[in-house]
């Protein structure tokens, strides 16, 4: 009897660990809630915490990174470069935080963007649209409109229009008159 009830709590406890997912240091939580209205302090705050990332675990050590790039991008830093988010996307498909791989995806369409190679930015950007859920409607208006931003710049017009409507019609649903 007491080792079913062992048994029992032992799956329980084991049930609400596994649905919190990992834990990061609040330096690395800090600075993503502050990368978008933000990015140079969050980049500082990361660049304060760099040397730490040395002896982190590896799922701090890859948010630290998509960080990185997240607030790079904010503050409108050009990407020279993929070689910081293939290892990341990559990260993120086999073992990371699913929860973070769309913004990985996200990210990887952004550096591909600054680098002009449009087909690899749709295509990072699609395969975010496809694993965004509806009910984030902020994340899928702005990815229609990035898409909307490429195709137009590849003279797709009739595309990218259509990209622009979705766009609108999310920014419609949460009242963003911006």
């Amino acid at each position: 009897m007491n080792r079913a009830i062992l048994l029992i709590i032992t799956i329980i406890i084991a049930f609400f660990y596994s649905c919190y997912g990992p834990k990061y240091r609040k330096g690395l939580t800090e600075a993503d809630s502050i990368a978008s209205v933000n990015p140079q302090r969050a980049m500082a705050m990361l660049d304060s915490i760099k040397h730490e990332m040395a002896d982190a675990s590896k799922h701090e050590q890859m948010y630290y990174r998509l960080l990185c790039i997240k607030a790079q991008d904010k503050a409108y830093i050009k990407h020279t470069s993929d070689s910081a988010i293939l290892p990341i996307v990559e990260y993120y498909e086999t073992e990371g935080d699913k929860n973070l791989l769309s913004e990985a995806y996200y990210y990887a369409g952004s550096v591909y963007r600054d680098l002009n190679d449009a087909p690899q930015a749709l295509e990072y950007y699609h395969k975010t649209l496809d694993i965004t859920s509806d009910n984030k409607i902020p994340q899928k208006g702005h990815l229609y409109f990035q898409v909307g931003n490429l195709l137009l710049n590849q003279a797709l017009y009739n595309q990218a229009i259509d990209m622009y409507q979705k766009a609108l019609r999310l920014y419609n649903i949460q009242n963003d008159s911006i």
